[in-house]
């Protein structure tokens, strides 16, 4: 099972044991997952997922089970838009590791299995955290790196280019925002940074690693699912 799928359905989980709930789905065991939801599925899942006003919590914990369903491919939990047209508000509403992981979920599945959602969600609602306290936390790792670390990161590249890496990245840490340089320059030092972040035994990973999720962040929030 591909690595964003399978981090989608640990959200699902997660967000059903935050609410004091069992865990939708076995994960320590992935092989036949899919036929286990469906033989473990009740039709009376439906009512629940359309129950917000009597039974809110109820109506999460229906929505997630629906939602792991229809990530993990199921017939029995396709054309969900309805769902969404239903909950979208209440969905907002909920609380922030259970609204984070909804979004997470219906935008793989309107990317990946074909459902559609209208409107979609935007990009903010799928962060369990404001997106500023995720960038202060990624710049606070990044800017950690030893001068020892940014030696090792920017040589690892194999090139005679080394030196010119290694000046680009000394200046994103001395930036505020640690922001690769503008898009016509990015190469430098992307390709070393990026290399190391994809190497976690490697010296200068963890800082590495927050320099591109904090790439990602940024991207994601001008993006669609």
């Amino acid at each position: 099972m591909d690595f964003r799928r399978l981090q989608v359905l640990y959200d699902l989980n997660a967000a059903a044991q935050s609410m004091g709930r069992s865990a939708i789905l076995d994960l320590d065991d992935l092989s036949g997952m899919s036929g286990r939801w469906d033989a473990e599925f009740n039709d009376d899942v439906w009512g629940d997922a359309v129950g917000a006003e009597d039974d809110p919590d109820g109506c999460l914990v229906a929505s997630l089970q629906l939602l792991a369903g229809a990530v993990l491919g199921s017939d029995k939990a396709q054309g969900l838009d309805w769902l969404w047209d239903e909950n979208r508000d209440f969905y907002h509403a909920a609380p922030v590791m259970v609204r984070a992981a909804i979004m997470q979920a219906l935008g793989w599945v309107a990317r990946y299995g074909g459902q559609v959602f209208e409107p979609m969600p935007n990009a903010e609602a799928r962060l369990s955290r404001d997106l500023p306290e995720v960038e202060a936390q990624l710049i606070a790792v990044a800017k950690a790196m030893t001068a020892e670390e940014v030696d090792a990161v920017t040589r690892v590249v194999w090139c005679d280019d080394w030196r010119r890496h290694k000046a680009a990245l000394q200046g994103m840490l001395a930036s505020a925002d640690v922001a690769y340089p503008a898009e016509d320059k990015t190469w430098y030092p992307a390709e070393a940074v990026e290399s190391t972040a994809h190497m976690p035994k490697s010296v200068g990973y963890a800082p590495c690693l927050a320099i591109v999720v904090l790439m990602r962040c940024a991207a994601a929030m001008c993006a669609t699912f």
